[in-house]
């Protein structure tokens, strides 16, 4: 344990290092981080006070939760294959691979600075509305860790998948987009997905996404209990279970296969 949070520290200040030498970027990055707040607040005076997300409190703070959780899981999800270009681009990638580092370790630790920076930055979305908008957030902040902790293990799942898909094909991962356009549309991020056609919001009620964000929604806006929420854990408790050791697996094939291939560095 101790052997991996030396690993775990030693990638995370390397990456720190190297977020932070660039000032200029580091600063832009915080503002794009915040500047959907801005645009969230044209189509809340436009629609005015609809039925459909008036029991969360408005549009404004429904469409806050649903962006802020997004971006996060999304950034969490994207942060293996950038990870994994980024060593291939410095040429160390196969020197990381060869070090005495199981394979889970290795994947978690290299995407450590990329899981903070992203859980900060959903962290300084959420509450910036909060403070800009006066949305009030009485829930339980202990049990939304707990739905975010949850959920980041189902994503990074699929962010490892994702990974092995560039490992072995280099580009074209067809997963990224797949994910992100069907999870914003469907997920209930900027609206309810009761809203959809009954086909698709019983597909809606089948992603991972969809019960995150409700069950964020309902901690945090509107106070519920565990008791009230445990259907959607028990839900991404079992995408997590099944999607963890498969997408390891899956790793562990595309850098052997690459290995053979002998086309580890290439990108």
């Amino acid at each position: 344990m101790k052997r991996a949070s030396r690993i775990f520290s030693a990638f995370f200040a390397r990456d720190l290092t190297m977020a932070t030498s660039y000032r200029l970027d580091f600063v832009l990055s915080v503002g794009r981080a915040l500047f959907p707040l801005l645009v969230l607040y044209l189509p809340a005076e436009l629609m005015g006070d609809i039925e459909s997300t008036r029991e969360y409190g408005g549009f404004l703070p429904f469409s806050i939760i649903g962006v802020g959780t997004m971006n996060f899981f999304m950034a969490t999800y994207g942060s293996f294959a950038n990870g994994l270009r980024s060593e291939q681009s410095m040429g160390t990638l196969e020197a990381v691979l060869m070090a005495p580092i199981t394979l889970p370790v290795l994947v978690l630790a290299a995407a450590t600075w990329n899981f903070v920076w992203s859980a900060a930055s959903a962290a300084l979305f959420i509450g910036g509305g909060a403070l800009l908008y006066d949305v009030a957030l009485p829930g339980d902040f202990g049990l939304a860790l707990l739905f975010v902790a949850v959920t980041t293990l189902v994503f990074v799942s699929i962010g490892i998948f994702s990974a092995s898909f560039a490992m072995v094909w280099k580009r074209g991962d067809p997963i990224g987009p797949l994910v992100s356009t069907v999870f914003f549309l469907l997920g209930g991020i900027i609206y309810p997905p009761t809203i959809l056609p009954a086909w698709l919001a019983a597909l809606s009620s089948t992603l991972p996404i969809t019960h995150a964000v409700e069950a964020l929604r309902e901690v945090l806006l509107q106070d519920a209990g565990f008791g009230q929420v445990a259907g959607h854990l028990w839900v991404l408790c079992s995408y997590a279970l099944v999607l963890f050791p498969a997408s390891l697996y899956a790793f562990a094939r595309a850098v052997r296969k690459a290995t053979r291939d002998g086309t580890l560095l290439q990108f």
